[in-house]
């Protein structure tokens, strides 16, 4: 299990830059904060700029660290794409390995704080993947269901038996479902969602950021243009 009872086990460093303001912390082997920072800014500054804070803070330095706990998104590929990058760096330069490393997706998470601050039963949280399709996890009686891609007109039928609950993630503008909620993605709460969902972050080889689709490109063609 990722959360352990014994006090005496080193702490793990978690990133999340999943959305535009970077999530960084210290987390206890029991799952609780040691420290805690968020930030909004360019993202490759920000994940080194708060790693130290928070590690600063804590009084450890990368040395000290179990291991990390890594979002795989969805959400801001570049982001998700630097926090990997950041976190298989610091694996590699370890002097002793291999250190451990667990993850979770962002939308997942998203669910578990909100049933954890308010016990809502069923709702569906959405963001943004591309025009016309949304990144889409469905709850059910508090339990959680899979990552999926819906479009426009099935979020407008399922808002009318289920609150849609939108986790902003790109500055890109969208449409949205009418009486859509904004989700505050806010992992201070992350000790509760813990507590209620135990497999919400599991074990990872490695680092990495989470596409529903691999991206399509136009095919090259040898022939001359006419």
């Amino acid at each position: 299990m990722f959360v352990e009872d014994s006090p005496d086990q080193p702490p793990r460093l978690l990133v999340d830059a999943s959305s535009h303001r970077v999530q960084v912390g210290v987390l206890n082997a029991n799952g609780t904060w040691r420290a805690f920072q968020s930030a909004e800014g360019d993202a490759l500054e920000t994940i080194f700029a708060l790693s130290r804070q928070v590690l600063d803070e804590s009084s450890l330095t990368l040395g000290d660290v179990q291991g990390f706990v890594h979002c795989q998104g969805p959400g801001s590929v570049l982001g998700l794409r630097l926090a990997a990058m950041a976190i298989e760096g610091w694996r590699a330069a370890a002097s002793v390995a291999p250190l451990s490393l667990h993850g979770y997706y962002s939308l997942a998470m998203a669910a578990a704080l909100h049933h954890a601050r308010t016990r809502e039963q069923a709702f569906t949280v959405i963001s943004f993947f591309r025009r016309g399709q949304y990144n889409t996890l469905r709850v059910d009686c508090g339990e959680l269901g899979p990552l999926e891609l819906s479009d426009l007109d099935e979020l407008r039928l399922e808002s009318e038996a289920a609150p849609l609950l939108h986790l902003p993630q790109r500055r890109v503008r969208h449409e949205l479902p009418e009486n859509t909620r904004e989700l505050d993605y806010d992992l201070r709460d992350l000790p509760k969602a813990l507590a209620l969902y135990h497999d919400l972050v599991e074990p990872l080889e490695r680092a990495g950021a989470y596409m529903p689709q691999e991206p399509e490109f136009a095919r090259w063609s040898a022939e001359r243009h006419r």
